[in-house]
């Protein structure tokens, strides 16, 4: 639902590129929303960069490369603090205003779920922990959107959460599903991928 992304960040360029970083922010607060205030100068244009994540998160932002790179060395499946949400906005000042903007999730989002969780609890299957293989992209350019830095990426072993502020089901077609495995993928749209998936037995 995006509430783990509570640390804002943002930086201001102006028509040049140029960061302006007396106005740069790197440990903002957000609650799904926020309300910013920036002195800029009438007539100008300016691009702004935001992005919002969890704390200590694995991403890194450069302002100045205009870039953001993911860690992916403590990788676990079905971490939630791993969903972020960004955005590239430019506009020109015109005086006293208001600007809306919407940040949104660079990332694919890969559910594997089941529907027949029963079944094969009968059979002496209790699903305790999952695991993900996928090639996925380590740097996202933050005004194309463009991804590169392509290989194997492994989200280790790591339970189903339980807790109340994880969706534990997915409804698809009408019918639900029980959520097997939960990641956020930084891909290219449109791009096919292998993924290996690999569950674990409770003992």
């Amino acid at each position: 639902d995006g509430k783990t992304a509570t640390v804002l960040q943002y930086a201001v360029h102006d028509e040049e590129g140029n960061e302006l970083k007396d106005l740069t922010v790197n440990n903002g607060e957000i609650d799904i929303r926020t309300t910013l205030n920036l002195k800029l100068t009438t007539g100008n244009t300016y691009s702004v960069i935001f992005w919002a994540a969890a704390p200590q998160a694995p991403y890194t932002v450069d302002f100045g490369t205009k870039t953001m790179t993911v860690d992916y060395k403590d990788a676990v499946s079905n971490a939630e603090n791993r969903d972020a949400f960004y955005k590239y906005h430019t506009f020109t000042v015109k005086g006293a205003q208001t600007e809306t903007i919407e940040l949104r999730r660079p990332f694919a989002q890969l559910n594997i779920a089941t529907a027949d969780t029963q079944k094969a609890k009968d059979g002496g299957l209790v699903v305790a922990e999952t695991k993900v293989v996928v090639n996925a992209y380590k740097t996202l350019d933050l005004v194309e959107g463009r991804v590169a830095d392509k290989t194997t990426r492994t989200y280790k072993f790591s339970t189903i959460p339980s807790d109340a502020n994880y969706v534990n089901t997915i409804t698809v077609g009408g019918k639900t599903y029980d959520l097997l495995s939960m990641n956020y993928l930084l891909v290219n749209t449109k791009e096919i991928q292998d993924v290996v998936f690999t569950v674990q037995n409770e003992n």
